[in-house]
């Protein structure tokens, strides 16, 4: 299935009556504008964000700090049990495009300052205000926001031509995406060449574009042909296409 986008929702156990139902509101409009949305999986932020994905049978996935899936709430689509504490929330955070951040203390500051250290963008709401991080006003302002930084990215089709067939070649490509957090995928061609779309923010291509022209000790690249197109589809990760 694919999705608008990964949004990582960040907020604390303890959240005051208006917050919480403006938080299952938040919920209900990411569901229904097709975001696959990750939290903690507990109670507070977490639980309402969680209740407004599932009241519009969106996707929502709790990574959960026990050892017993149970222990999430119970609106959660999938929770995912880790055993790591506080420690699961960069977890998180590497699994997200973007960051809301709602209300919150010092575990929500954590995962802000986890998401600015990836170089991700993340938006605040009635929480901390700390440089780097954008804010929203209102409810509105977060999807005005969260489309903004949507359409940031670029979409460039790649052909590599050279001594590039193999899978070795289409893991080195698959790994450089990743390494620049890039998503699209890549296969091997009739022609002999290696074709990719790669979906990111100009500056990531612009990095993984002189990652592929190099390439990997075994391969020999002759030329990249590059064109760039509006992004349609959105990817969510990085595949090899057989």
């Amino acid at each position: 299935m694919k999705f608008t986008g990964r949004v990582g929702v960040f907020g604390g156990r303890e959240v005051e009556p208006d917050l919480y139902n403006e938080t299952i509101e938040i919920g209900r409009r990411l569901a229904k504008a097709n975001f696959l949305v990750f939290c903690g999986g507990a109670n507070g932020v977490m639980e309402a964000i969680a209740k407004g994905v599932s009241e519009n049978d969106g996707t929502i996935i709790g990574i959960l700090k026990g050892i017993d899936p149970e222990e999430g709430n119970e609106y959660l689509t999938i929770p995912i049990a880790t055993n790591m504490g506080i420690g699961r929330n960069p977890l998180i955070t590497y699994n997200c495009d973007v960051g809301l951040a709602i209300g919150g203390k010092n575990g929500t500051l954590s995962e802000i300052a986890y998401m600015l250290q990836l170089d991700k963008p993340i938006i605040g709401y009635k929480s901390w205000i700390i440089d780097r991080m954008d804010q929203a006003l209102s409810i509105d302002e977060i999807f005005v926001k969260l489309m903004a930084i949507r359409m940031d990215n670029s979409m460039a089709q790649i052909s590599i031509h050279g001594r590039v067939q193999g899978v070795w070649f289409r893991v080195f490509t698959r790994n450089q995406g990743i390494r620049f957090h890039i998503n699209g995928w890549v296969k091997n061609m009739a022609d002999g060449s290696v074709y990719c779309e790669a979906q990111g923010t100009e500056e990531n291509i612009r990095l993984f574009l002189h990652e592929l022209r190099r390439g990997p000790e075994l391969g020999k690249v002759e030329h990249v042909n590059v064109s760039y197109t509006q992004t349609h589809e959105v990817y969510t990760e990085f595949q090899i296409k057989h």
